[in-house]
C-alpha cells in the first residue's frame, strides 16, 4: 500500500517530470570547499539575524534517514540576514543532493524566535559554484517541504534508500520548479514545458508560515501566531510540530487540515503576493498541466445581494478538447462559505460521468448569501485529465438589510378547519421600500396567497392569506417572509388541531363554459374512519351559480366496509360572462373553493385531464408533461377535449404544433363532435428538456386553446446480452466460481461503468467482477463470478449487474443468481470414546458411535483409525454399519472396540471420518496393561 505522502509524490513523478537541467560533476570522492557561496535568510521582507546556517547532505539509509551536516564550523547570519559558507563546506561527491537550512534567530531587533526553521533545496552539490547566491525564505521553504515531504521527517532528516534515490533527485527538481533559490520567489527555473506553477498557492502557504516566522515564537495552544500554526497543523493522532518546517510538513501530508483557520493567519499586509483571493479548497500543491480539458471562467463573481436573496445562476463551462473522453469523479462546492452557493441541475446540459472528446458541458451555480460581507467558496471538479482537480473561485457578497421597521401580525395562526383562510398583515413602517424575495411555507400541508408583490412601499401593508389543504403529517409549520429588512426575515408559526379530518381538493375549477350549458363535477370526499357523514352548504360571492346536482344533497354518508363512498355532485350554471367564485362548506371540517368562467353562448371547448385523481375531480389543463423517453422512442399521453359550448356538434381544425422542438411532438385529430380524447406522442431526438405548443382552433376560428408540451430526451439504455438472467450453481462456500461474461452495447459506443446492485433493497451480494468495471467504449465484455463466503438462508443469492452509460447517464441491468453447492455435514454422538483398562492382546466390549447426516446432500461416509501420540499401531477395531449412501437427516452407527497389542499405558488414536468437505476426527482413548 502506498502511503498518502508517497502517493502524492507519485502523482507528480508519473507525469514524466524528473530531474532536468542539473548535470553531475565528473569528479569522484570528496571535493574541495567551494569558494564564495553566500546568501541571506529572510522572514518575508525582514532579515533574520543570528540564525544558525547548516548545509546538509541527504541521508542514504532510507526515506527520512538522518542527513549529514557539511559545514566544518558554525555559521550565523549577520544583522542583515547575510551568511557566507566560503571554506566551511565539503561535498561528499558531485552528485550528492544537498539543502541548506536556517534555524532560530531574530526576525526583528530584540525579538528572538527559536521556532524559525527555513530551508532551500539546492540539488547536486557539484552544481554549486563560487558565484552561487542562496536566498532562503518562506517561499523556498514551502517549495522544499512540499517537494521533499515523501522523503523527510524533519529538516535534519531528509533521505532515501538506493531503490528510490532517483525519485528523491526528482523531488529536488520539483522544489526548483516551485521556487528560485537565487531570488527566493516563485516560480522557479526549468519548469517543464506545458506545465505551470500555481504561484498564488505557493505564496499563500508562504504567508501562512510567515506569520510565525516574523514573531517572537510560541508553543501550540498559546494563542501566538506560532502556537496557532502548530495547533492547526497537528494531524489527528499525529505529532504537534515545534518549528515552521515541521508545521509545513504536517500540512503537506494532510493538505485539508483547518484550511480556513490557517488562511486567516495571513497578516493584513502579506509579504508575498499574489495570494489566493479566498480560502482555497485545500493546501495541496502541484504543477498545473497545460491541457485541452479546461473549466472556465476561472472565477465566478455574483453581484452583491441582500442576505437570503438568491442571485440568478451563472454558468461554468467544461470543455474537453482532447482526443479521448475524460471522466468526472465529482463536482462539488467546498470552502468556507460553501453553503451559500449551490449547483442547480440542468438536465440535458449538465456534465455526465464522462465528457466525450471535443465536446462541452456545463454546470449552473446559484448564490444565496447567508450573512453580510464577502462570501467565497470554490467549485471543484475532480476528473481524469492531466489536471485531476480543477477549482473555480466563487465570490459574492451579502448586503445587510436596511429597510423597515417591518412587522408580521399576528405572530402565529391556529387552524381547526381545512381550506378556511386566516390573514396575516405584513407592514412596512419604514421610510424606504421593502424588497420581498419570497414567502415560504415549511410544510406542503399549508397554502398561502398574497397581494404583497416583490416590493412593499413605505408606510403600507399587504395581506397574506394562509389555509390548510387536505392534511397529513405534522401539524406544526412556519411561514417566512424573506426580505431586506434590517431585522432579517419575519416568521409566523402555524398549527392545525383537527388532524382527524377529510380529504378533498382545495379548489374545483370547472374551466370555461358558455352561458346556457350545465357542466357538473362529481367529487369523492374521503372521510375519517370507516363510516360517517357530512353536511354541505354553498356560500360565497357567486353562490347562485353553483348547486348540488344529481342524487346528491346537502348530506352525504359513507361506509367503506360496504364500498359506500361520499360522492358529491356539483353543478355550474353560468349566468354572466366572467369568473364565478363560491365555497363548499363542510360542517366541522372546512371548505373548498369553486371556480368557473362563463363564456358567451356559442362555440366553446376546453382541455381537461383524462385520468381522474382519487378525488374524482377532472381539472382543466394548460400543459402536458410527457416525462422522459430515450431518443427515437415514443412516449404517449392523452387528455380530454370537452364541448363546453352551446353549438353541437363541435368541429375542430387539425391541431397545429409549433415551438422550439415541434418536430418531436405529434397529436391525433379525432372526431370531437361532443368531446374526444386526443393522443400526444413525444419522440425526442436530443437530450434534455424539449418543448412545443399544441394549438386547437374550431373550424369557424371562434375559439383557440393551447397546451404547453414538454418532455425530456434521454440516451437509450445500454443493452446487456444475454438479455435474461444468468446463473451460477453448485459453488462451494469460500470459493470463487468460474466467470461468466456479459456483453454491453451503449448508444453511439458510449463508455459504461459496471456495478452490482441488490434486488429488493437487499444487502451486499456475493458476486464480484473478475475484470475491468469501466469500458472506455462499447461493445465491451464484463466478467462476473459468484463468491459466496457463507450460506444464505435459501442457499442462494441474486443481484443486478448494472451498466451505466457515463455520457447519457442511463443504465441497463440484468439479474444474476448464485446457488451454493450442497453442504456435506455430519454430526456424531458421542464426540469421543474412553475405554476401561484392558490387558494386552485382549478385546474390550464394544462402544457405539451414531452418525447423522445434517447437511444438504447425500453422504458416502468412510472410516479409518489413525494412531497418534504413543500408540505406534492401530489398537482399536471398527465395525461399520453405515450404508454406502447416507440420506439427508438419516443416521447410522459404527462399533468400536479397544484391542491393545503394542504396548502398555494410555493409548490415543483418531477415528477419521471422510465424506464431508474436510475430514473429521473423533478421539479414542484407552489404557493397556
Amino acid at each position: 500500500m502506498i502511503s498518502g505522502r508517497s502517493a502524492r509524490f507519485l502523482s507528480l513523478t508519473t507525469a514524466g517530470l524528473f530531474l532536468a537541467g542539473c548535470s553531475t560533476n565528473s569528479l569522484v570522492g570528496p571535493l574541495p570547499s567551494v569558494e564564495g557561496i553566500s546568501g541571506s535568510i529572510y522572514g518575508g521582507q525582514q532579515p533574520v539575524s543570528g540564525a544558525t546556517v547548516q548545509l546538509y547532505a541527504v541521508g542514504t539509509t532510507g526515506d527520512g534517514s538522518a542527513a549529514t551536516g557539511l559545514l566544518t564550523s558554525a555559521v550565523l547570519t549577520d544583522g542583515n540576514g547575510r551568511f557566507d559558507i566560503t571554506n566551511r563546506d565539503t561535498c561528499p561527491s558531485a552528485s550528492t543532493l544537498v539543502y541548506l537550512t536556517g534555524t532560530g534567530g531574530s526576525p526583528a531587533p530584540g525579538v528572538a524566535n527559536a521556532q524559525i526553521a527555513l530551508m532551500v533545496a539546492l540539488g547536486p552539490c557539484g552544481s554549486l559554484t563560487p558565484s552561487t547566491f542562496i536566498n532562503v525564505n518562506e517561499v523556498t521553504t514551502v517549495a522544499a517541504v512540499y517537494a521533499l515531504a515523501p522523503f523527510m521527517t524533519s529538516f535534519s532528516a531528509i533521505g532515501s534508500g538506493t531503490s528510490d534515490a532517483a525519485a528523491l533527485a526528482s523531488a529536488f527538481a520539483f522544489a526548483g520548479y516551485f521556487a528560485n533559490s537565487a531570488t527566493g520567489l516563485s516560480p522557479g527555473t526549468n519548469v517543464p514545458a506545458n506545465y505551470s506553477v500555481p504561484v498564488a498557492q505557493v505564496y499563500t502557504l508562504a504567508d501562512v508560515v510567515g506569520a510565525c516566522v516574523n514573531s517572537a515564537g510560541g508553543v501550540s495552544g498559546d494563542g501566538s501566531p506560532c502556537g496557532s500554526l502548530f495547533a492547526l497543523t497537528k494531524p489527528t493522532g499525529g505529532t504537534t510540530s515545534t518549528d515552521t518546517v515541521g508545521a509545513l510538513l504536517n500540512l503537506a501530508n494532510n493538505p485539508t487540515l483547518n484550511t480556513a483557520a490557517l488562511y486567516n493567519l495571513i497578516p493584513p499586509t502579506a509579504p508575498f503576493i499574489p495570494t489566493q483571493p479566498f480560502v482555497p479548497p485545500d493546501f495541496s500543491l502541484r504543477l498545473l498541466a497545460t491541457s485541452l480539458f479546461t473549466v472556465s471562467p476561472s472565477t465566478v463573481t455574483f453581484s452583491p445581494t441582500p442576505v437570503n436573496f438568491t442571485q440568478p445562476t451563472q454558468t461554468i463551462t467544461v470543455t474537453n478538447g482532447t482526443s479521448a473522453g475524460v471522466n468526472i469523479g465529482s463536482a462539488s462546492i467546498s470552502g468556507v462559505n460553501a453553503s451559500d452557493f449551490a449547483l442547480v441541475p440542468q438536465p440535458g446540459s449538465d456534465c455526465a460521468i464522462t465528457v466525450p472528446a471535443n465536446t462541452t458541458c456545463t454546470y449552473q451555480v446559484s448564490f444565496t448569501p447567508s450573512a453580510p460581507g464577502t462570501r467565497a467558496a470554490y467549485f471543484v471538479l475532480n476528473n481524469t485529465s492531466a489536471n485531476p482537480s480543477i477549482a473555480v473561485a466563487l465570490a459574492g457578497s451579502g448586503a445587510a438589510g436596511s429597510a423597515g421597521p417591518v412587522t408580521l401580525t399576528p405572530s402565529s395562526l391556529a387552524f381547526t378547519l381545512l381550506g378556511v383562510p386566516q390573514a396575516l398583515t405584513f407592514t412596512n413602517s419604514g421610510s424606504t421600500p421593502l424588497s420581498i424575495n419570497a414567502i415560504q411555507l415549511s410544510s406542503a400541508a399549508y397554502l398561502q396567497t398574497n397581494n404583497c408583490g416583490s416590493s412593499l412601499p413605505t408606510m403600507s401593508s399587504c395581506i397574506i392569506n394562509v389555509s390548510v389543504t387536505a392534511y397529513s403529517g405534522s401539524s406544526a409549520a412556519t411561514l417566512t417572509v424573506v426580505d431586506d429588512a434590517a431585522t432579517g426575515s419575519q416568521i409566523a408559526n402555524l398549527t392545525f388541531a383537527n388532524l382527524n379530518t377529510a380529504g378533498f381538493p382545495s379548489t374545483v375549477d370547472f374551466g370555461g363554459w358558455a352561458i346556457g350549458t350545465l357542466p357538473s363535477q362529481i367529487l369523492i370526499i374521503v372521510g375519517p374512519g370507516v363510516s360517517g357523514s357530512f353536511n354541505f352548504t354553498i356560500t360565497g360571492p357567486n353562490a347562485a351559480d353553483f348547486s348540488f346536482g344529481g342524487s346528491s344533497s346537502t348530506t352525504c354518508a359513507y361506509n367503506y366496509r360496504f364500498n359506500n363512498r361520499c360522492n358529491l355532485g356539483i353543478n355550474y350554471t353560468p349566468s354572466t360572462v366572467g369568473t364565478s367564485t363560491a365555497y363548499v362548506n363542510i360542517a366541522g371540517v372546512g371548505r373548498f373553493t369553486l371556480m368557473g368562467t362563463a363564456d358567451p353562448a356559442g362555440v366553446d371547448f376546453g382541455l381537461y385531464q383524462t385520468v381522474n385523481p382519487p378525488t374524482g375531480y377532472s381539472a382543466p389543463i394548460t400543459a402536458v408533461n410527457l416525462g422522459s423517453s430515450p431518443f427515437g422512442a415514443p412516449a404517449l399521453a392523452s387528455f380530454d377535449i370537452q364541448n363546453t359550448g352551446t353549438v353541437s356538434p363541435l368541429s375542430l381544425k387539425a391541431p397545429v404544433i409549433s415551438g422550439p422542438n415541434a418536430a418531436e411532438f405529434a397529436a391525433t385529430t379525432p372526431s370531437c363532435s361532443s368531446g374526444c380524447v386526443p393522443t400526444i406522442t413525444f419522440t425526442p431526438s436530443a437530450a434534455g428538456t424539449r418543448s412545443a405548443t399544441l394549438t386547437y382552433t374550431d373550424t369557424a376560428n371562434t375559439v383557440t386553446r393551447t397546451l404547453a408540451l414538454s418532455g425530456i430526451g434521454t440516451t437509450p439504455i445500454p443493452i446487456l446480452s444475454p438479455t435474461g438472467p444468468f446463473y451460477f450453481s453448485n459453488v462451494p462456500v469460500g470459493t470463487v466460481s468460474a466467470s461468466q461474461t456479459v456483453t454491453v452495447s451503449a448508444y453511439q459506443n458510449h463508455p459504461v461503468q459496471a456495478s452490482l446492485a441488490p434486488i429488493n433493497n437487499g444487502g451486499p451480494q456475493p458476486f464480484i467482477f473478475t475484470g475491468p468495471t469501466f469500458c472506455s467504449s462499447t461493445p465491451c465484455t464484463l466478467s462476473v463470478a459468484y463468491a459466496p463466503t457463507s450460506a444464505p438462508a435459501d442457499n442462494g443469492a441474486n443481484a443486478y449487474v448494472v451498466a451505466t452509460d457515463t455520457v447519457g447517464l442511463t443504465f441497463g441491468r440484468i439479474q444474476t443468481y448464485g446457488q451454493i453447492a450442497p453442504l456435506a455435514l455430519v454430526s456424531y454422538n458421542p464426540t469421543a470414546l474412553t475405554f476401561p483398562a484392558q490387558a494386552l492382546n485382549t478385546v474390550s466390549a464394544l462402544q457405539t458411535v451414531t452418525f447423522t447426516n445434517t447437511g444438504t446432500t447425500v453422504l458416502a461416509l468412510t472410516f479409518s483409525v489413525t494412531p497418534y501420540g504413543n500408540s505406534p499401531t492401530p489398537d482399536y477395531t471398527l465395525v461399520n454399519h453405515c450404508p454406502a449412501s447416507l440420506a439427508i437427516s438419516a443416521s447410522c452407527t459404527v462399533d468400536v472396540r479397544f484391542a491393545p497389542v503394542s504396548t502398555t499405558g494410555t493409548l490415543l488414536t483418531n477415528l477419521v471420518i471422510n465424506g464431508t468437505n474436510v475430514p473429521l476426527y473423533l478421539d479414542l482413548s484407552g489404557t493397556a496393561f
